[in-house]
């Protein structure tokens, strides 16, 4: 499947995106993060690890997007802004998951750092999809595609699992439909701008140092 996220970076820090894993574990995840170098991580952890980094960095006080795919046990891909494709090929069997995060890993460590943001999270069913599919997919998501509308119809159809656009600080709503809303630890504040989404309102940053933006909810599946 795809994780797909916006993010504004702030300051040169480590900080977990979305992942789903082990209640408390620092093993058993797939996650997507950003490494204390900028550049941006797929990773899958059991008693081993595979990830797949970027050699391209985000830049400073701007929105980027990345998509982290993690197509099976032994293949998982990873872009920044759509380009610049890196894969590796571990074979990784995490344990049966129980948790989804947001913000933080899922022992809640490694927050977001909290004068950035995050917005328009999404996961996405990748079965059959082809490499050339998958490409296509991450230049939408990147382009500023509603994930809804790509849900609609077509080649994506119905391939939404859950999509967070988190456009206010109240609403943790999972808009797929899909029934995996997020309940919040620690405060989440309005950001003072949004990525460029179709259709997309405001969107949340991270909440005090140590908290982040920390979204538990129901296990994507």
């Amino acid at each position: 499947y795809l994780m797909s996220a916006w993010g504004y970076r702030t300051a040169v820090t480590f900080g977990n995106i979305l992942g789903i894993g082990v209640s408390g574990s620092n093993d058993n995840l797939r996650s997507i993060l950003k490494n204390g170098t900028d550049t941006v991580r797929v990773l899958d952890r059991s008693t081993v690890s595979g990830e797949a980094n970027t050699v391209a960095t985000v830049a400073d006080q701007t929105w980027f997007h990345m998509s982290g795919w993690h197509i099976s046990n032994v293949l998982r891909e990873v872009q920044l802004n759509g380009a610049g494709l890196v894969t590796e090929a571990t074979d990784v069997t995490p344990s049966a998951p129980n948790i989804t995060r947001i913000g933080v890993s899922t022992t809640a460590g490694g927050p977001w750092n909290n004068t950035g943001a995050l917005a328009e999270l999404s996961i996405w069913n990748g079965t059959g999809l082809t490499e050339p599919q998958r490409r296509t997919l991450d230049t939408a998501l990147k382009d500023g595609d509603n994930p809804l509308v790509l849900n609609f119809s077509g080649v994506y159809a119905t391939l939404l699992v859950a999509y967070w656009p988190l456009h206010v600080s109240t609403d943790l709503t999972d808009k797929s439909g899909n029934g995996h809303d997020m309940s919040m630890t620690g405060p989440i504040t309005t950001f003072t701008s949004h990525p460029p989404i179709d259709n997309a309102g405001r969107i949340i940053n991270g909440g005090p140092i140590n908290n982040g933006l920390i979204g538990v909810g129901r296990l994507v599946q």
